[in-house]
């Protein structure tokens, strides 16, 4: 069984970024193991891409199925390896999971898939093909795929950190300490886990966001459905965050930066943005 530190915080700070988690007071942390572990998958895909569509999926065992291993999530993500191998032509496709044991009993997965956003911009292919991998494989203890979720895709582009952090804060929740099969596991078995991408020799991740960027922990109240191409030029964190609020999206900004690490970048006051509820995974 995995065992790590666990934060409360709203807020962890990764590879000199802040970003936003789903944390959601006492008793309902998250591993900060796993929030590292997607930060790096997700920062990897954005080394060799220029954008990354990440789409969410869960699968849903059968009702007296709890396997002691994962094979259920092995055998999906080596079949949707080959898969978009054959379709899509990528040469990678980045994963991040967990495993959890709800109310009734019932053993389920949630997963993001990470693949090239320049390769496919529909997450319905994705969502279709795990529902085509559910109904198939029955008998290795699938039970189905749900075709339809809300908010169940983002697109995220190199250098836009707002986007990034409203995957991030989304993916968090893979990381949450509630929930997970402590039951039914092996002793080595896992509650979650990622694949293990390399970053690109070619791009250092230090790259992927402008230094003032890093220290906004804004995030989209949903994800955007037609995200505007990544702009270049922004004088200040001010204005950058200006021109995402004339599009329309509700925003949220938990964090005081002055709180956190003794002051605030002159580019960025988290102050002047409107506080908003956000709704989770259930």
């Amino acid at each position: 069984m995995q065992d790590c530190d666990v934060t409360l915080d709203k807020v962890i700070e990764l590879g000199g970024k802040l970003l936003p988690i789903n944390t959601q007071g006492e008793g309902k942390g998250c591993h900060t193991e796993m929030l590292r572990r997607i930060d790096a998958q997700l920062m990897a895909m954005l080394t060799h891409h220029n954008k990354v569509l990440v789409v969410r999926v869960d699968i849903h065992l059968q009702q007296d199925y709890r396997p002691t291993d994962n094979a259920v999530m092995s055998h999906y993500i080596r079949k949707m390896r080959k898969w978009a191998q054959k379709k899509y032509k990528v040469s990678r496709l980045g994963f991040a999971w967990c495993r959890e044991l709800c109310k009734s009993k019932k053993i389920h997965y949630h997963v993001f898939v990470m693949i090239d956003g320049d390769k496919t911009q529909d997450h319905r292919t994705i969502t279709a093909k795990s529902v085509r991998l559910a109904k198939s494989y029955q008998h290795l203890g699938y039970h189905s795929v749900p075709e339809h979720l809300d908010d169940c895709f983002h697109m995220v582009e190199r250098g836009d950190k707002v986007a990034y952090n409203t995957a991030f804060r989304h993916m968090s929740y893979l990381a949450k300490e509630r929930t997970k099969d402590k039951k039914h596991l092996a002793k080595r078995g896992k509650n979650y886990s990622t694949s293990r991408i390399s970053n690109s020799p070619k791009r250092d991740v230090s790259e992927i966001f402008e230094t003032t960027d890093k220290a906004i922990t804004t995030y989209f109240d949903k994800p955007q459905r037609k995200p505007p191409k990544t702009e270049k030029g922004f004088t200040s964190g001010d204005e950058y965050l200006a021109r995402i609020a004339a599009s329309g999206f509700n925003m949220l900004n938990d964090l005081d930066m002055r709180e956190l690490h003794g002051s605030t970048s002159d580019h960025f006051e988290p102050e002047q943005l409107p506080s908003i509820e956000h709704s989770s995974l259930s």
